[in-house]
């Protein structure tokens, strides 16, 4: 084997060696970036646990309250049902309103396409 050939494959095998490394670089951080994604998976799942137990515990006290405060249980629902419902209109109607700045949907689509049927046109004429 001449010293060119020499050189040529000890090139192509650190190439590979620096492939492989890559390769396994990758791998190593796909299994630690997947512990990560479960761990916060988990976190999130109990954390939403967590705040659904204490939103009822919450209302649970807010009953409380308002029997103490000399309502009936009917007419404690109602009145937390009531404020609930018109919390959940001004979120509604705050939210999902449309900023009158940015148009009609698909405005921008539309145009675009009206253009290039336009320019097809032209160039078929």
């Amino acid at each position: 084997m001449t010293n060119e050939t020499r050189k040529k494959h000890s090139r192509f095998g650190e190439l590979l060696n620096v492939l492989m490394d890559h390769a396994e670089l990758v791998s190593l951080e796909a299994r630690f970036e997947a512990r990560q994604a479960l761990r916060r998976l988990i976190a999130i799942v109990v954390a939403c646990v967590l705040a659904v137990a204490a939103f009822v515990y919450l209302q649970i006290a807010l009953i409380a309250g308002l029997l103490r405060l000399g309502l009936t249980l009917g007419t404690a629902g109602l009145v937390m049902g009531g404020v609930y419902g018109l919390a959940a209109l001004v979120i509604g109607l705050w939210v999902g309103r449309r900023h009158p700045k940015v148009g009609s949907p698909f405005e921008a689509t539309r145009r675009e396409i009206r253009e290039t049927i336009e320019w097809i046109r032209k160039i078929f004429s």
